[in-house]
């Protein structure tokens, strides 16, 4: 599965959590962004073994090929659904964020921007 599909799901993961929480905007984004790459963490071996760190990678290759690449928001799961399509993968992926992104705009409680600058 693609990397930009995983964290997409990280990122959808990550509004379900801050909208059922109460943070500030700053601990969102992080929340957000980190939850992305979270996602995207058992994919890093590619990335590593890419720049000629073979050995630095094995630990996160041998986590990508096991159960416990499901911890990092189904990863896992994921990449077990390749259609071989990587186009409707990644429209499946934005499209799921997005569905998850306007359910956290409708149901966000937005504090009122003019009080909150006062």
């Amino acid at each position: 599965m693609q990397v930009a599909v995983h964290f997409a799901v990280g990122m959808a993961v990550g509004l379900v959590l801050v909208l059922v929480g109460e943070f500030s905007p700053r601990e969102e984004f992080a929340i957000l962004m980190g939850n992305g790459f979270w996602a995207t963490l058992p994919d890093s071996w590619w990335f590593i073994r890419e720049y000629g760190f073979e050995t630095s990678g094995l630990a996160l290759r041998a986590i990508h090929r096991s159960v416990l690449s499901n911890v990092f928001w189904f990863h896992g799961i994921l990449d077990g659904m390749e259609t071989g399509n990587p186009r409707l993968e990644g429209a499946i992926g934005i499209t799921l964020m997005f569905i998850v992104s306007a359910a956290y705009f409708l149901f966000n409680n937005w504090p009122n921007t003019r009080e909150a600058t006062r």
